[in-house]
Protein backbone atom coordinates (compact mmCIF):
# COMPACT_ATOMS: atom_id res chain seq x y z
CA UNK A 1 0.00 0.00 0.00
CA UNK A 2 2.67 2.49 0.83
CA UNK A 3 4.74 1.22 -2.51
CA UNK A 4 1.30 2.52 -4.22
CA UNK A 5 0.80 5.47 -2.52
CA UNK A 6 4.24 7.15 -2.77
CA UNK A 7 4.10 5.97 -6.94
CA UNK A 8 0.75 7.94 -7.06
CA UNK A 9 2.60 10.77 -5.24
CA UNK A 10 5.25 11.10 -7.62
CA UNK A 11 3.37 10.78 -10.65
CA UNK A 12 1.50 13.30 -9.42
CA UNK A 13 4.59 15.19 -8.68
CA UNK A 14 5.91 15.12 -12.35
CA UNK A 15 2.71 15.67 -13.34
CA UNK A 16 2.24 19.37 -11.66
CA UNK A 17 6.02 20.11 -12.26
CA UNK A 18 7.05 18.80 -15.24
CA UNK A 19 9.58 16.57 -15.76
CA UNK A 20 12.95 18.15 -16.32
CA UNK A 21 14.66 18.06 -19.46
CA UNK A 22 17.76 18.94 -21.45
CA UNK A 23 17.80 22.16 -23.48
CA UNK A 24 17.28 21.40 -27.46
CA UNK A 25 18.36 22.99 -30.07
CA UNK A 26 17.13 24.09 -33.51
CA UNK A 27 19.34 25.52 -36.18
CA UNK A 28 17.57 27.39 -39.11
CA UNK A 29 18.93 29.13 -42.62
CA UNK A 30 22.31 26.80 -42.42
CA UNK A 31 23.26 28.39 -45.73
CA UNK A 32 26.78 28.80 -47.25
CA UNK A 33 26.01 31.80 -48.49
CA UNK A 34 27.41 35.51 -46.30
CA UNK A 35 26.35 39.48 -45.84
CA UNK A 36 27.89 41.81 -43.99
CA UNK A 37 24.96 43.40 -42.77
CA UNK A 38 22.38 41.14 -40.24
CA UNK A 39 21.91 40.92 -37.52
CA UNK A 40 25.65 43.33 -37.46
CA UNK A 41 26.64 45.59 -39.61
CA UNK A 42 30.07 45.68 -38.13
CA UNK A 43 32.18 47.89 -40.33
CA UNK A 44 29.41 50.73 -39.01
CA UNK A 45 29.56 50.33 -35.51
CA UNK A 46 31.40 53.31 -35.13
CA UNK A 47 27.62 54.23 -35.44
CA UNK A 48 24.24 53.43 -34.19
CA UNK A 49 22.51 49.69 -35.77
CA UNK A 50 19.37 48.56 -35.96
CA UNK A 51 18.52 45.01 -37.57
CA UNK A 52 15.29 43.36 -37.35
CA UNK A 53 14.49 40.06 -38.28
CA UNK A 54 11.21 37.53 -39.10
CA UNK A 55 11.63 33.79 -39.06
CA UNK A 56 8.38 32.01 -40.25
CA UNK A 57 6.36 30.29 -38.11
CA UNK A 58 6.36 26.90 -40.06
CA UNK A 59 10.44 26.37 -38.82
CA UNK A 60 9.92 27.05 -35.75
CA UNK A 61 7.11 24.81 -35.02
CA UNK A 62 8.78 22.72 -33.17
CA UNK A 63 9.61 24.93 -30.03
CA UNK A 64 5.69 26.11 -29.72
CA UNK A 65 5.29 26.34 -26.26
CA UNK A 66 8.81 25.61 -25.36
CA UNK A 67 11.49 28.37 -23.69
CA UNK A 68 13.94 29.80 -25.74
CA UNK A 69 17.31 30.63 -23.36
CA UNK A 70 19.51 31.79 -26.37
CA UNK A 71 20.37 32.41 -29.85
CA UNK A 72 23.51 31.77 -31.77
CA UNK A 73 24.71 33.10 -35.16
CA UNK A 74 27.84 32.40 -36.93
CA UNK A 75 30.93 34.36 -38.64
CA UNK A 76 33.12 33.98 -40.86
CA UNK A 77 35.66 36.16 -38.74
CA UNK A 78 36.59 33.85 -35.67
CA UNK A 79 36.58 37.07 -33.22
CA UNK A 80 35.39 40.45 -32.91
CA UNK A 81 34.70 42.99 -30.54
CA UNK A 82 33.13 46.11 -31.00
CA UNK A 83 33.68 47.48 -27.69
CA UNK A 84 29.71 48.53 -27.45
CA UNK A 85 26.22 47.90 -25.98
CA UNK A 86 23.49 46.17 -27.85
CA UNK A 87 19.52 45.27 -26.91
CA UNK A 88 18.40 42.07 -28.39
CA UNK A 89 14.30 41.87 -28.31
CA UNK A 90 11.88 39.03 -29.88
CA UNK A 91 7.88 39.84 -30.55
CA UNK A 92 5.65 37.15 -32.52
CA UNK A 93 3.89 39.18 -35.48
CA UNK A 94 1.07 38.14 -38.02
CA UNK A 95 3.38 38.63 -41.45
CA UNK A 96 6.47 36.57 -42.23
CA UNK A 97 8.35 39.50 -44.21
CA UNK A 98 9.06 43.19 -43.29
CA UNK A 99 10.01 46.23 -44.76
CA UNK A 100 9.78 49.35 -41.61
CA UNK A 101 11.09 48.62 -38.23
CA UNK A 102 8.41 47.17 -36.05
CA UNK A 103 10.25 46.87 -32.76
CA UNK A 104 10.87 47.05 -29.86
CA UNK A 105 9.40 43.84 -28.56
CA UNK A 106 10.23 41.82 -25.30
CA UNK A 107 13.30 42.56 -24.50
CA UNK A 108 15.31 39.28 -23.82
CA UNK A 109 19.33 40.97 -23.87
CA UNK A 110 21.39 44.15 -22.70
CA UNK A 111 24.87 44.43 -23.07
CA UNK A 112 28.30 44.19 -25.07
CA UNK A 113 27.77 41.87 -28.02
CA UNK A 114 30.88 39.78 -29.70
CA UNK A 115 32.21 36.93 -32.05
CA UNK A 116 34.03 34.50 -30.30
CA UNK A 117 35.27 31.21 -32.23
CA UNK A 118 33.66 32.39 -35.13
CA UNK A 119 30.12 32.61 -32.95
CA UNK A 120 28.03 35.62 -31.52
CA UNK A 121 26.10 33.89 -28.68
CA UNK A 122 23.15 36.10 -27.24
CA UNK A 123 21.95 34.47 -23.97
CA UNK A 124 18.66 35.60 -22.77
CA UNK A 125 18.33 37.33 -19.49
CA UNK A 126 15.03 35.89 -19.09
CA UNK A 127 13.82 32.60 -21.03
CA UNK A 128 11.37 33.55 -23.49
CA UNK A 129 8.07 31.60 -23.87
CA UNK A 130 7.65 30.71 -27.71
CA UNK A 131 3.92 30.40 -28.78
CA UNK A 132 4.19 29.74 -32.10
CA UNK A 133 3.53 32.89 -34.23
CA UNK A 134 6.15 34.48 -36.65
CA UNK A 135 9.37 35.29 -34.55
CA UNK A 136 10.78 39.02 -34.91
CA UNK A 137 14.17 39.15 -33.71
CA UNK A 138 15.42 42.69 -33.18
CA UNK A 139 19.02 43.41 -32.94
CA UNK A 140 19.91 47.04 -31.79
CA UNK A 141 23.39 48.58 -30.97
CA UNK A 142 22.74 51.39 -28.41
CA UNK A 143 26.10 53.06 -28.20
CA UNK A 144 28.83 53.96 -30.52
CA UNK A 145 31.90 51.44 -31.02
CA UNK A 146 34.74 50.17 -33.19
CA UNK A 147 33.65 49.37 -36.80
CA UNK A 148 35.10 45.82 -37.07
CA UNK A 149 33.86 44.02 -40.41
CA UNK A 150 31.82 41.31 -39.62
CA UNK A 151 30.15 38.80 -42.24
CA UNK A 152 27.51 36.48 -41.44
CA UNK A 153 26.40 32.77 -42.97
CA UNK A 154 23.11 31.81 -43.56
CA UNK A 155 20.32 32.34 -46.77
CA UNK A 156 18.60 35.01 -48.87
CA UNK A 157 15.36 35.44 -48.03
CA UNK A 158 13.06 37.90 -50.05
CA UNK A 159 11.94 40.47 -47.63
CA UNK A 160 13.07 38.36 -44.18
CA UNK A 161 14.83 41.37 -42.58
CA UNK A 162 16.05 44.95 -42.67
CA UNK A 163 18.56 47.26 -41.09
CA UNK A 164 19.92 50.53 -41.33
CA UNK A 165 22.66 53.03 -38.98
CA UNK A 166 23.37 56.25 -38.10
CA UNK A 167 25.82 58.50 -36.27
CA UNK A 168 22.94 60.69 -34.87
CA UNK A 169 21.16 57.88 -33.00
CA UNK A 170 18.40 55.44 -32.92
CA UNK A 171 15.58 57.40 -33.80
CA UNK A 172 17.53 58.54 -37.03
CA UNK A 173 17.69 55.01 -38.41
CA UNK A 174 15.83 54.22 -41.60
CA UNK A 175 14.90 50.95 -42.83
CA UNK A 176 17.14 49.44 -45.54
CA UNK A 177 16.11 45.68 -46.85
CA UNK A 178 18.60 43.21 -46.75
CA UNK A 179 16.56 40.06 -47.98
CA UNK A 180 18.71 38.04 -45.45
CA UNK A 181 18.36 35.45 -42.42
CA UNK A 182 21.77 34.66 -40.53
CA UNK A 183 22.15 31.07 -39.87
CA UNK A 184 20.66 30.51 -36.42
CA UNK A 185 20.38 28.22 -33.50
CA UNK A 186 17.88 28.61 -30.78
CA UNK A 187 18.39 26.68 -27.49
CA UNK A 188 14.77 26.22 -25.78
CA UNK A 189 13.21 23.66 -23.37
CA UNK A 190 10.76 21.96 -25.15
CA UNK A 191 6.87 22.33 -23.54
CA UNK A 192 6.42 20.84 -20.23
CA UNK A 193 9.98 20.59 -19.61
CA UNK A 194 11.29 22.83 -16.35
CA UNK A 195 13.55 25.35 -16.94
CA UNK A 196 16.85 25.22 -14.81
CA UNK A 197 17.90 28.78 -14.37
CA UNK A 198 20.95 30.14 -15.37
CA UNK A 199 23.22 32.04 -12.98
CA UNK A 200 21.46 35.49 -12.23
CA UNK A 201 24.92 37.47 -12.69
CA UNK A 202 28.39 36.91 -13.41
CA UNK A 203 31.44 38.88 -13.71
CA UNK A 204 35.61 38.71 -13.37
CA UNK A 205 37.05 41.18 -10.62
CA UNK A 206 40.48 41.14 -9.02
CA UNK A 207 42.11 41.06 -12.92
CA UNK A 208 46.12 41.20 -12.73
CA UNK A 209 48.50 40.62 -15.46
CA UNK A 210 48.58 36.83 -14.15
CA UNK A 211 45.30 36.04 -12.49
CA UNK A 212 41.66 36.79 -11.84
CA UNK A 213 38.52 36.00 -10.21
CA UNK A 214 35.12 34.74 -11.46
CA UNK A 215 32.43 35.34 -9.43
CA UNK A 216 28.15 34.12 -9.98
CA UNK A 217 24.76 34.48 -8.31
CA UNK A 218 22.66 31.37 -7.86
CA UNK A 219 21.07 28.89 -5.82
CA UNK A 220 21.33 25.81 -7.84
CA UNK A 221 24.38 24.43 -6.00
CA UNK A 222 26.27 22.38 -8.72
CA UNK A 223 28.06 23.94 -11.89
CA UNK A 224 30.28 23.76 -14.69
CA UNK A 225 32.77 26.81 -15.14
CA UNK A 226 34.82 26.79 -18.15
CA UNK A 227 37.76 29.14 -19.58
CA UNK A 228 40.30 29.74 -22.57
CA UNK A 229 42.16 32.50 -24.45
CA UNK A 230 40.21 34.13 -26.90
CA UNK A 231 42.24 34.03 -29.30
CA UNK A 232 42.20 29.62 -28.60
CA UNK A 233 39.47 27.28 -29.69
CA UNK A 234 39.40 24.64 -27.18
CA UNK A 235 37.65 25.33 -23.31
CA UNK A 236 38.93 24.02 -20.01
CA UNK A 237 36.15 22.47 -18.49
CA UNK A 238 35.89 22.84 -14.53
CA UNK A 239 33.02 20.29 -13.91
CA UNK A 240 30.80 19.93 -10.34
CA UNK A 241 31.64 23.00 -8.68
CA UNK A 242 29.71 23.84 -5.81
CA UNK A 243 30.85 26.94 -5.10
CA UNK A 244 29.78 30.20 -6.71
CA UNK A 245 33.71 31.42 -7.09
CA UNK A 246 36.48 29.95 -9.14
CA UNK A 247 40.24 31.85 -9.22
CA UNK A 248 41.81 31.83 -12.77
CA UNK A 249 45.77 31.76 -12.02
CA UNK A 250 48.57 31.26 -13.82
CA UNK A 251 47.58 33.45 -16.92
CA UNK A 252 49.12 35.51 -19.83
CA UNK A 253 49.77 39.34 -19.12
CA UNK A 254 47.46 41.60 -22.04
CA UNK A 255 45.78 38.54 -23.31
CA UNK A 256 42.32 38.52 -23.70
CA UNK A 257 40.10 35.50 -21.87
CA UNK A 258 36.50 34.09 -22.59
CA UNK A 259 34.94 32.83 -19.47
CA UNK A 260 31.37 31.30 -19.07
CA UNK A 261 29.71 29.02 -16.31
CA UNK A 262 26.31 27.23 -16.18
CA UNK A 263 23.52 25.50 -13.40
CA UNK A 264 23.59 21.82 -13.60
CA UNK A 265 20.51 20.88 -12.42
CA UNK A 266 20.26 16.87 -12.72
CA UNK A 267 21.79 14.62 -15.49
CA UNK A 268 19.35 16.04 -18.29
CA UNK A 269 18.87 19.32 -16.96
CA UNK A 270 21.18 22.39 -17.83
CA UNK A 271 21.00 25.94 -17.89
CA UNK A 272 22.42 28.08 -20.48
CA UNK A 273 25.34 30.18 -20.05
CA UNK A 274 26.30 33.19 -18.68
CA UNK A 275 28.94 34.64 -19.99
CA UNK A 276 31.96 37.17 -19.64
CA UNK A 277 35.44 38.19 -20.94
CA UNK A 278 37.79 40.17 -20.05
CA UNK A 279 41.71 41.49 -20.49
CA UNK A 280 44.53 40.74 -17.59
CA UNK A 281 46.83 43.63 -17.08
CA UNK A 282 49.83 44.47 -19.09
CA UNK A 283 53.55 44.18 -17.07
CA UNK A 284 56.80 45.31 -17.93
CA UNK A 285 58.70 42.24 -19.64
CA UNK A 286 61.74 41.21 -18.02
CA UNK A 287 64.75 43.52 -18.09
CA UNK A 288 62.31 46.18 -17.79
CA UNK A 289 61.58 48.16 -14.59
CA UNK A 290 58.09 49.78 -14.78
CA UNK A 291 57.82 53.62 -13.88
CA UNK A 292 54.01 54.65 -13.92
CA UNK A 293 51.08 53.47 -14.82
CA UNK A 294 47.55 54.44 -15.23
CA UNK A 295 44.53 56.47 -17.70
CA UNK A 296 45.55 59.35 -19.57
CA UNK A 297 43.43 62.65 -18.87
CA UNK A 298 42.77 65.21 -21.90
CA UNK A 299 45.83 63.07 -23.84
CA UNK A 300 48.58 63.34 -21.27
CA UNK A 301 50.27 59.97 -20.18
CA UNK A 302 50.09 60.08 -16.43
CA UNK A 303 53.50 60.00 -16.00
CA UNK A 304 54.30 63.64 -17.43
CA UNK A 305 56.92 63.12 -20.49
CA UNK A 306 54.94 62.40 -23.52
CA UNK A 307 51.85 63.94 -25.10
CA UNK A 308 49.73 63.08 -28.10
CA UNK A 309 46.01 63.55 -28.48
CA UNK A 310 45.25 59.91 -29.67
CA UNK A 311 46.39 58.34 -25.67
CA UNK A 312 42.99 57.33 -24.31
CA UNK A 313 43.38 54.20 -22.48
CA UNK A 314 45.19 52.55 -19.96
CA UNK A 315 48.93 53.04 -19.97
CA UNK A 316 52.07 50.76 -18.89
CA UNK A 317 55.33 52.58 -19.20
CA UNK A 318 58.20 50.66 -18.63
CA UNK A 319 62.20 52.29 -19.16
CA UNK A 320 65.29 49.71 -19.82
CA UNK A 321 68.54 50.94 -19.68
CA UNK A 322 71.42 50.27 -21.84
CA UNK A 323 74.94 51.68 -22.35
CA UNK A 324 75.50 54.00 -25.03
CA UNK A 325 78.89 55.52 -26.07
CA UNK A 326 81.13 56.45 -23.52
CA UNK A 327 79.72 59.65 -21.82
CA UNK A 328 76.22 58.58 -21.80
CA UNK A 329 73.09 55.50 -21.51
CA UNK A 330 70.96 54.56 -23.82
CA UNK A 331 67.32 54.08 -22.30
CA UNK A 332 64.61 52.82 -24.25
CA UNK A 333 61.01 54.35 -23.05
CA UNK A 334 58.25 51.21 -24.34
CA UNK A 335 54.86 53.08 -23.64
CA UNK A 336 51.97 50.34 -23.96
CA UNK A 337 47.83 51.79 -24.21
CA UNK A 338 44.67 50.59 -25.79
CA UNK A 339 43.15 53.49 -28.25
CA UNK A 340 39.41 53.26 -27.65
CA UNK A 341 38.12 53.73 -31.20
CA UNK A 342 39.82 50.80 -33.16
CA UNK A 343 41.04 48.59 -30.08
CA UNK A 344 44.58 48.92 -31.63
CA UNK A 345 47.44 48.20 -29.19
CA UNK A 346 50.35 50.95 -30.12
CA UNK A 347 54.00 51.08 -28.39
CA UNK A 348 56.05 54.41 -28.88
CA UNK A 349 59.70 54.19 -28.59
CA UNK A 350 61.64 56.93 -27.46
CA UNK A 351 65.37 57.65 -26.97
CA UNK A 352 66.90 59.59 -24.15
CA UNK A 353 70.40 60.17 -23.85
CA UNK A 354 71.61 61.50 -20.52
CA UNK A 355 75.27 61.45 -18.57
CA UNK A 356 75.82 58.76 -16.41
CA UNK A 357 75.88 60.81 -12.88
CA UNK A 358 72.19 62.03 -13.73
CA UNK A 359 69.57 59.72 -12.68
CA UNK A 360 66.71 62.35 -13.44
CA UNK A 361 64.21 61.53 -16.50
CA UNK A 362 63.93 64.69 -18.53
CA UNK A 363 60.21 65.37 -20.63
CA UNK A 364 62.38 67.41 -23.21
CA UNK A 365 64.67 64.29 -23.78
CA UNK A 366 62.45 62.57 -25.48
CA UNK A 367 62.99 61.98 -29.37
CA UNK A 368 60.30 59.82 -30.51
CA UNK A 369 62.13 57.46 -33.21
CA UNK A 370 59.34 55.07 -34.67
CA UNK A 371 55.49 54.74 -33.84
CA UNK A 372 54.26 51.15 -34.88
CA UNK A 373 50.88 49.28 -34.74
CA UNK A 374 50.66 45.80 -33.59
CA UNK A 375 48.01 43.53 -32.17
CA UNK A 376 49.76 42.40 -29.96
CA UNK A 377 52.52 43.90 -27.64
CA UNK A 378 55.57 41.92 -25.73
Amino acid sequence: MFKKSLLSLMMLCFAFFGVARAQSELTVHDGTGTNGYVPVYGYYADAYLKCEMVYPAAELAEMTGGTISSLTFYASQANVDWGTEFQVFVAEVDETTISDFAGPGTVVYEGALTISDNQMVVEFGSPYTYNGGNLLVGVYQTTTGSYLSSSWYGETVDGASVQGYSYSGLDAITATPRNFLPKTTFTYIPAGGSVCEKPATFEVTDITGYAATCTWESEVGNYTFEWKKASETDWTVVSGLTATTYQLDNLEPFTVYNTRVKAVCGTDSESGYKTANFTTLDVCPDGLVCIGEGTATNGYLPTYFFYNSSLTEQIVVCLGVWEWGENGKFRQIQVNFQQKVNQSFYVVFGLVVESEQDSAFHANSVVVVAFHTFTNVF
